[in-house]
């Protein structure tokens, strides 16, 4: 899919599609990935920020000692600085996509997040909850900070990040994710993380479209489907 217009126009479709990608069977996993990926990097504003991240790291040598770290029960280890390791977890993922094969996931899944839950689509999640959920979150946050300027109406805004009202607005959001995640019960595993993973993004788009408002900068605001 491709997004014309900036990044506010991006923000309802990247959050869409993160949706999609948490709440993937691990049959369909690797196409909401690889559609999660085309959209990145055929977005014009996005795709250089991406390629410039992961033109910093070399990934086929982590991917070596990911691969021995697999055979020898060792543990998963990131590159410390915060921008290597979003980029190495980017080509973690990307690989996935490309080799169309979401079954790489449950695999990582089960290697690095110990369970009694021998289940492959549950595998599969516990790593996109633990690794692919915060990454885009985090990737989110890169994108908003290199597109600090937005338009609205025909002129160019500061996107001020700063602001009072955007600080609070975030801030609700996140202490109401943490309340879902603790409180969301369901016995079925599964509808419990898919009901929390929709019950968040609209949590997250609300609370950016508020924001947005809030901050006085007019922008394309989705109907996100929020009850």
């Amino acid at each position: 899919m491709t997004v014309s217009g900036d990044f506010a126009n991006l923000r309802a479709v990247y959050d869409d599609l993160t949706d999609e990608v948490m709440r993937s069977h691990v049959q369909f996993l690797a196409d909401h990935l690889a559609n999660w990926f085309r959209t990145l990097d055929t977005t014009s504003e996005v795709a250089p920020i991406i390629q410039k991240l992961q033109s910093e790291i070399d990934f086929e040598p982590w991917k070596k000692e990911l691969e021995v770290s697999i055979r020898l029960n060792r543990n998963l280890t990131w590159p410390k600085e915060p921008e290597k390791r979003l980029a190495t977890q980017l080509l973690l993922f990307r690989s996935a996509a490309e080799a169309g094969n979401g079954e790489l996931v449950a695999g990582w899944g089960w290697s690095f997040i110990p369970s009694s839950d021998p289940n492959i689509n549950n595998s599969a999640h516990r790593f996109i909850d633990q690794v692919f959920r915060p990454m885009a979150a985090e990737l989110r946050r890169l994108l908003e900070r290199e597109l600090a300027t937005v338009p609205a109406a025909d002129r160019s805004v500061p996107l001020n990040h700063n602001s009072q009202e955007y600080t609070e607005t975030i801030e609700a959001a996140d202490e109401v994710e943490k309340t879902i995640r603790e409180a969301n019960d369901f016995p079925d595993q599964e509808e419990k993380e898919q009901r929390a993973a929709a019950a968040i993004v609209c949590s997250r788009t609300s609370a950016n479209n508020f924001a947005s408002w809030t901050s006085g900068r007019r922008i394309a605001v989705r109907s996100s489907g929020c009850r």
